[in-house]
Formats: C-alpha cells, sequence, structure tokens
C-alpha cells in the first residue's frame, strides 16, 4: 500500500470514529480523491469547520477554521468532502509553489485511463470565489502553471526545476510516430532535439505504472523506445534522470546543461527549490502577472 492508500485509510478510520458529520478537506480530502502531493503525507486528519466554536485539533484530528460558507463541498463515497477544485485552492494557498502545482497537475491528470478530477476553468472559478487572505496570489500562480499532462510528482518537479533554473520550458507528453506506434516523451525541448524522461521508482514498482508488467520488462520497453526515439529525424538525444538528480539542483542543471540546453541562469548553489524562496516567489508572481493578463486578453 502507497503512502496516499496509508492516509486514505487513516482518514477512512478516522471517519469510522467521529461524532457526527464531518467536512474533510486539504490533504485529507487529496487523499480521498487519490491526488499525489510531493513528500509524505500527515500523520493528522484535516477537518474544515467553522472560525467560531471550531473547537481545536487533538489526536489525529487537525481541525481547519475557515469557514464552510465560501468553500464548494460535496458528498464522496458517505463523507462530506471538498470538491477536488476547492481541495486543489485550498492546497495552493497553504502549501509551497511547487508542492501546490504537484497536487494541481495530479488533479488535472488523465494518466493511465483515468478521468480529469477537474479543470482549469472550474480552478479559476474557485480562485474567483476564494475570500481573500493568505496565499491567494500563490494559489494563482499555482493554477496557473498546473498542467494535467504531466504524470507523476517527479514530472512536475522536473518540469518545474528546469523553468525555474532558465532553461526554455519544455513541451510535456510530446508524441512522436516511429515503426511501432506512437511513443511519448516526458519533456521534449524542439529547438534543440533534446527528450527528458524522470526514471522514479513509480515507473517499476507502481501497479499503476506497471499495468500488469514486470519492473524487467517494462526496462526493456523503455530501451526500446529509446532506440526508436532516437532513430526519429527530429530527435537529437534522450535524456534520463532520476527524482535523486533534483537535490541537489545543481546536478540536474548539469545535466542539461550537459545535453546541450542553454540557460539564463547560473549554476545554482541551493540545493533544492524549497531552499529558493526568494526566486520561487518572483517566478510565482510572474506566473500569477502572465496568466491574468492572458484571462484578461480571452475574456
Amino acid at each position: 500500500m502507497d503512502r496516499l492508500a496509508q492516509h486514505r485509510e487513516l482518514v477512512l478510520r478516522t471517519a469510522e470514529r467521529a461524532e457526527g458529520q464531518q467536512v474533510y478537506s486539504h490533504l485529507a480530502a487529496a487523499a480521498l480523491w487519490g491526488i499525489r502531493i510531493r513528500g509524505a503525507w500527515p500523520s493528522v486528519v484535516d477537518v474544515l469547520v467553522e472560525p467560531a466554536g471550531g473547537g481545536r485539533s487533538s489526536g489525529r484530528v487537525r481541525r481547519r477554521a475557515l469557514g464552510l460558507d465560501d468553500r464548494e463541498i460535496v458528498e464522496l463515497d458517505g463523507l462530506l468532502v471538498t470538491s477536488p477544485a476547492q481541495t486543489i485552492v485550498d492546497l495552493a494557498r497553504i502549501l509551497p509553489f511547487v508542492d501546490g502545482v504537484v497536487a494541481a497537475d495530479s488533479a488535472l491528470g488523465t494518466s493511465f485511463g483515468r478521468a480529469s478530477l477537474t479543470s482549469k476553468e472550474l480552478l479559476w472559478a474557485r480562485l474567483d470565489a476564494a475570500s481573500r487572505g493568505r496565499g491567494l496570489g500563490r494559489a494563482r500562480a499555482v493554477v496557473a502553471e498546473a498542467d494535467g499532462r504531466a504524470e507523476s510528482p517527479p514530472e512536475t518537479e522536473s518540469r518545474l526545476a528546469a523553468v525555474l533554473l532558465g532553461f526554455p520550458r519544455p513541451e510535456l507528453q510530446r508524441e512522436f510516430e516511429t515503426p511501432s506506434g506512437r511513443r511519448r516523451a516526458d519533456l521534449w525541448w524542439e529547438h534543440y532535439g533534446i527528450a527528458g524522461e524522470c526514471d522514479g521508482r513509480a515507473k517499476y514498482l507502481d501497479p499503476a505504472y506497471l499495468r500488469g508488467r514486470e519492473p524487467a520488462d517494462v526496462f526493456r520497453a523503455e530501451k526500446s523506445r529509446d532506440r526508436e526515439l532516437m532513430a526519429h529525424p527530429l530527435v537529437r538525444s534522450v535524456l534520463h534522470w532520476d527524482p535523486a538528480d533534483l537535490r541537489p539542483l545543481a546536478r540536474f542543471y548539469d545535466i542539461l546543461r550537459g545535453a546541450g540546453l542553454p540557460s539564463s541562469l547560473p549554476r545554482p548553489t541551493w540545493a533544492t527549490l524549497a531552499e529558493a524562496p526568494a526566486m520561487l516567489h518572483a517566478s510565482s508572481r510572474r506566473l500569477a502577472r502572465h496568466t491574468s493578463a492572458s484571462r484578461a486578453s480571452h475574456s
């Protein structure tokens, strides 16, 4: 059982023991909806309550006294829970920028035949309905950056790392016609003919990725796909990296620079994206401004 499933089980066990109807929100709602996050799941269950008389957090329950009036609440398997769009907006207001985008990408995603839980339009609608306060600007930047084509948290983090390190923005899940059918690259830099793949452990261990195959079969299929991609006239090279290559980020920077991708920024001295808060905050503001202008021009 993976960590998401473990937290979902914790939420369900907590719900069984709860007195009265609870409204599950934030990370508890994310687990119930199957939204993936970056990093560890908490040991407490998020419950939404009114600011007045909501009580204190205790035991396994973390009460978030944010009110219910302006939040979208639905029923899921007999439990009251914030909707997927509401859940993403709530998380984006409290999580670091990268973590918020990981969750948003997961909710928007349709990988492995799963239906998308929400849409960009619904996310913007929940943001427009949100009360003013802490984290709203960051949440707008998260929604602006979110892209459901990312198939895993490491793919999302790789895309963000590349852009925030000054490299050209890659295209996601680009398809190529090959003799044995269509092949996809996680990240694609068209001008440079470079395809990028983030090879996390989940690719060889997670049943959702394996789809009934043995890890050795997945490895062989990957090598075969690489050979076919390299034979494509548009592809000059195929890069592979592991999530561990994103920590320290200088390693990831060196991988992309070594392949010939240009960067507008010097080699980073900080180890992770979380250690560059000023840069992330500035990038978040630029994303929010860009998206606000884009929305206005199309309205």
